[in-house]
């Protein structure tokens, strides 16, 4: 499939000149197959990208891409690799702030909130313009509180509710700062 994507896209597009074509082909296949949950035939085009692209972000995306096909494959210790592998080789990248939030994501699947909670903290300290804030925020809180921090999960979820009053994670976010508070016994 990829093959005869490739030689169609040829037709079409002077591959001597424009290699970021081949590049966005390539990539948009591997979404596809994403899309259809073709996970095989997704990490395919993007080992390709990662193994041929010229152009760093790219290499980048495929690579984020890939980690979040062994999220959604149950591969999580992969998945920790390659995200980690992102933010040490690539420092300040354009998807620093989404592979620290995969990270934490991943490691909220582990049950592992200590490291979510960290990964969390670096999206909200580092990345201050990431269009994931209000997740961030909103599980930075639920990490709190699964580490029994119920006065940080408290403290977070209030600040998270000012910051986003018409949250969708609003209602959650205040069920869980009742529980923390009668977790420490503010009132039963």
């Amino acid at each position: 499939d990829s093959i005869a994507a490739f030689l169609q896209a040829a037709k079409y597009f002077n591959l001597e000149t424009e290699p970021s074509s081949v590049e966005r082909l390539h990539y948009g296949l591997g979404l596809d197959y994403i899309k259809t949950e073709n996970f095989s035939k997704a990490q395919a085009e993007f080992s390709f990208l990662i193994a041929y692209s010229q152009d760093n972000k790219v290499k980048i995306s495929s690579l984020a891409r890939t980690a979040d096909i062994y999220a959604e494959t149950g591969d999580l210790d992969k998945a920790i690799s390659v995200y980690k592998s992102i933010l040490k080789d690539n420092s300040g990248c354009h998807l620093c702030d989404y592979a620290n939030y995969r990270l934490a994501m991943v490691f909220l699947q582990l049950k592992d909130y200590a490291q979510a909670a960290e990964a969390l903290k670096m999206v909200l300290s580092e990345y201050p313009n990431s269009q994931l804030l209000e997740e961030a925020n909103f599980y930075l809180g639920s990490a709190y509180f699964d580490i029994n921090d119920f006065s940080g999960c408290y403290l977070q979820l209030r600040s998270f509710i000012s910051k986003y009053p018409e949250s969708n994670l609003k209602s959650q976010a205040m069920l869980l700062q009742g529980l923390s508070l009668k977790s420490l016994k503010r009132f039963n």
